[in-house]
């Protein structure tokens, strides 16, 4: 699986994001710039509490 598909997995269909209105976001942002950087994180946080009660 190429990492295309797995980022669209992950940030387009897991978490919901709009992947034309991303990409409209991201051309109106980088519009005019000479160098541009994007950077996208996914973490994910697991918990077990214990309790006597």
């Amino acid at each position: 699986m190429s990492n295309m598909v797995l980022t669209d997995q992950l940030f387009f269909n897991k978490v919901g994001l709009n992947k034309v209105r991303i990409q409209d976001m991201v051309n109106d942002a980088l519009n005019g710039a000479d160098d541009g950087e994007l950077f996208l994180e996914y973490s994910e946080i697991e918990n077990l509490t214990f309790d006597d009660g």
